[in-house]
């Protein structure tokens, strides 16, 4: 009752409430398997195995005193796992039983069925509207054609996480369901200077690249640049360009010098923020999302083959027909994705120190393993 009405996590439930082999199928019912069905019973063993290997590998290779415990790592019926997990006795059994359902359960949410069945075509539709406007001219990176080219230091496609990537990030989320993970695919800009940084980010919007009316709320974080400062720098040399001090065509570049002193803004401490950034991560982030389109897969390749688009008028009278008929003959779904964009002097910090994605990962790690056993896991005074 305290997941269905207080808001807990059932990765926090101390502790099942099912006392037969009976309540334990019905419960699994529920949950979304059938026992008596090979199928769903091949799913869960697979389930189970993966979380073996994960917790052993990602979890335990430095915790000597942890073992998992023989009888539960060797039971595959799962049935039992949730009566141990029930039982009023805290013994090692218990202990087990309830981080192996923990560990499976998020494995479980790992799946998603749009990016494992369109996979390819969510990365090439989301991508390529950014490489469209990638341009290299003398070994020299932009945004764009000139005159309005932004120079890049680097511009970088995030790749899909892996399952045990994913499940890191999902056991230490309070939610702990892949819905909530916004981040499954991603670019990133490295950007010279930190202004252009936010030329960028402008540069993304007016151009139609990304549609501001489908980023996400609460999902924003800008550590890079003072916003209220730099719009009263704005507003201080917009008023020396119209005095005559300072040429329009060198205003960019003055602004591109005040900015460098400018202090970063503070840590957002509101909405969707991650406590496990360091407060040396200093970038530009948000989560788009785009509208996918993709021909129905059961209809067969060469069913397929019709339903892109064409101009040829008899592919679109057959898919006007077939449409007429109640056949869906397209599937249309929005998908999330991140966007990064750093400075050269943040994304160099990014790589090393306590702002690096190792460090970043450590602390995550560190988390869920304190998570899932609590005081069992070693004291590490630097966590």
């Amino acid at each position: 009752m305290a997941t269905m009405i207080g808001g807990q996590s059932p990765i926090d439930v101390p502790k099942l409430y099912i006392y037969s082999l009976s309540d334990a199928e019905a419960f699994l019912e529920t949950y979304g398997f059938e026992w008596d069905q090979y199928k769903d019973r091949a799913i869960i063993e697979s389930l189970r195995q993966e979380s073996i290997t994960f917790i052993k590998e990602e979890l335990l290779f430095d915790e000597p005193e942890l073992k998992i415990c023989s009888s539960v790592e060797n039971e595959t019926d799962i049935r039992k796992f949730l009566l141990w997990a029930s039982s009023y006795k805290h013994d090692n059994r218990h202990l087990w039983a309830c981080t192996l359902l923990r560990v499976m359960h998020t494995f479980a949410h790992c799946d998603s069925f749009f990016k494992d069945t369109f996979s390819d075509d969510i990365q090439k539709q989301i991508i390529d509207r950014f490489k469209a406007h990638i341009y290299k001219e003398n070994d020299q990176l932009f945004l764009g054609r000139y005159p309005e080219s932004i120079p890049l230091d680097d511009f970088q496609i995030k790749g899909q996480k892996t399952r045990r990537s994913l499940a890191m990030k999902l056991l230490h989320k309070p939610n702990n369901v892949a819905a909530d993970i916004f981040d499954w695919l991603g670019v990133r800009f490295v950007a010279s200077e930190r202004l252009d940084a936010l030329l960028i980010a402008r540069y993304l919007r007016v151009n139609n690249i990304i549609s501001f009316a489908h980023i996400k709320p609460g999902r924003s974080r800008n550590t890079l640049i003072d916003i209220p400062r730099l719009k009263h720098d704005i507003t201080s040399i917009e008023e020396k360009v119209r005095s005559g001090k300072i040429a329009r065509a060198n205003s960019i570049n003055k602004l591109r010098v005040i900015v460098r002193e400018h202090m970063y803004p503070a840590v957002p401490t509101v909405g969707d923020y991650n406590k496990y950034s360091s407060v040396a991560y200093h970038a530009i982030q948000f989560t788009a999302s785009q509208t996918i389109r993709v021909p129905n897969p059961w209809l067969g390749k060469r069913a397929g083959d019709v339903f892109t688009p064409q101009k040829s008028s008899g592919r679109k009278m057959l898919r006007g027909m077939l449409g007429h008929f109640g056949v869906q003959t397209e599937f249309r779904f929005r998908f999330p994705f991140e966007i990064q964009i750093l400075d050269r002097e943040s994304y160099a910090l990014s790589r090393s120190g306590l702002a690096s994605h190792e460090v970043y990962k450590e602390k995550q790690r560190k988390a869920v393993k304190k998570r899932l056993w609590g005081t069992l896991v070693k004291q590490n005074e630097k966590t």
